[in-house]
């Protein structure tokens, strides 16, 4: 039996390796599932591939592991990786449609990752921690009903989210994303904010840029209901102050007539 921790790099990840640590439980590996949004880019924010080599160095230098890198390959044998851009253009059999952004709630991280960690561990038998913080305690127990292989050192040992950023902020082990997020996650998850979109088009113009060729070559819609071209156009509308930034914003205030 290995006792495997996933780690994702966000901060109850991150402050798991110190709550393992601090209760004294077995640790054999430290697993970096990556994703990847095109075989080119990645799905982190610039920025993060270098906090987590930092990560990486300090994780080595503090518990004495080194983290390894996989990722979800292809099922045809060739040993490339598979992307979110793979599945987006994926057509569907039963429909004939693209499947284009994720939609019903179902997203394409259960293959990206956790089909990576099935096929990455193979049959080992193993018992994998959990970044489950204190205050998430009925996910976890939805997570334990269907499988009886996980443990969650965050609960056992009583940190909150709020604990786990303060941690990893005073260790210096603080994901760059938290500094304009309340998440650190994936840049094209079509579940994201409104601000965090926002942000995405201000700031990562070229990423942005991916997220407007997706849509056109797609007939569906993105996050909320609408195509990422109408929240192109909201925020440009924002920026020439044509149409409000906060609440009291109405998607019809982007019509011809209203405006």
């Amino acid at each position: 039996m290995q006792h495997i921790l996933s780690l994702s790099y966000g901060k109850d990840s991150m402050a798991c390796l110190e709550a393992i640590k601090r209760l004294g439980w077995p640790l054999d590996r430290v697993i970096a599932m990556d994703v990847w949004a095109t075989k080119d880019i990645p799905a982190d924010y610039p920025g993060v591939a270098d906090f987590k080599k930092h990560a990486d160095h300090e994780i080595k230098k503090r518990y004495g592991i080194k983290v390894e890198h996989a990722c979800k390959l292809k099922s045809d044998g060739s040993g490339e990786k598979l992307t979110f851009e793979d599945k987006f253009y994926t057509v569907s059999k039963g429909s004939g449609k693209m499947y284009g952004f994720p939609r019903n709630k179902y997203n394409y991280c259960k293959e990206l990752k956790v089909g990576c960690c099935k096929d990455y561990l193979g049959g080992l038998g193993s018992e994998t921690y959990i970044g489950f913080a204190a205050d998430e305690k009925e996910r976890a127990k939805k997570i334990k009903k269907e499988t009886g292989t996980f443990k969650f050192p965050l609960i056992e040992i009583g940190w909150t989210e709020s604990d786990c950023m303060e941690w990893c902020r005073e260790n210096e082990l603080l994901s760059p994303t938290y500094s304009f997020s309340r998440r650190d996650g994936c840049w094209f998850c079509p579940y994201q904010t409104i601000d965090q979109l926002r942000i995405l088009r201000n700031r990562y113009p070229k990423l942005w840029g991916k997220l407007l060729e997706w849509n056109a070559n797609w007939d569906g819609y993105f996050s909320g209901g609408h195509t990422v071209q109408e929240y192109d156009r909201r925020f440009e509308m924002e920026e020439k102050g044509l149409v409000p930034a906060d609440r009291t914003f109405r998607w019809k205030m982007l019509e011809g007539g209203t405006l």
